[in-house]
């Protein structure tokens, strides 16, 4: 039902790769040219936090437009606090992954300094980006696909061991 997902889930879901990569596509024109346009206007870093702000805008416009029908706030007690006794522990998670992924930079930016943990940053960075870009691609893609054949068991082993495969 489109009205209950997300425009990207929308598309992912009915495997539209041409429209989703458009989608995504006219997003990063819009930071980028929101980007151009404010940095020359403002002669600031602040004009890339507004890029991302009229990225955001651009998103929901674009969102309301696509879709005819529009959610409605409702607030249910009983409901708002099974969500908050469950996101406690999702915080806790939150904060100790945070934690696993910047220990590195925390401890390099003490012992060698922000240059110097700059330049680490930076090479980690375009080291893993590749692997990032290819991770990103195979799941934006293959879900979909093995949702599309669940209900086959045998054809959905063997389509996920080849991209198992393939991706390793």
């Amino acid at each position: 039902d489109k009205q209950t997902i997300s425009l990207t889930n929308y598309i992912q879901k009915n495997l539209d790769f041409f429209r989703y990569g458009a989608y995504h596509l006219s997003l990063a024109l819009v930071q980028a040219v929101a980007a151009a346009i404010l940095a020359f206007a403002l002669s600031s870093v602040l004009a890339l936090v507004l890029s991302l702000i009229v990225a955001a805008v651009f998103e929901v416009a674009l969102s309301m437009w696509l879709f005819s029908n529009r959610p409605r706030f409702i607030y249910i007690p009983s409901r708002a606090r099974v969500i908050f006794s469950n996101a406690k522990g999702l915080s806790i998670s939150t904060f100790l992954s945070y934690i696993n992924e910047n220990v590195d930079d925390f401890l390099l930016g003490r012992l060698v300094g922000p240059h110097q943990l700059g330049l680490y940053h930076n090479a980690y960075g375009l080291g893993h980006k590749l692997n990032y870009e290819v991770a990103k691609l195979v799941n934006y893609t293959l879900l979909p696909v093995f949702s599309k054949i669940a209900d086959d068991t045998a054809r959905l082993r063997k389509a996920f061991l080849r991209s198992l495969l393939s991706t390793l």
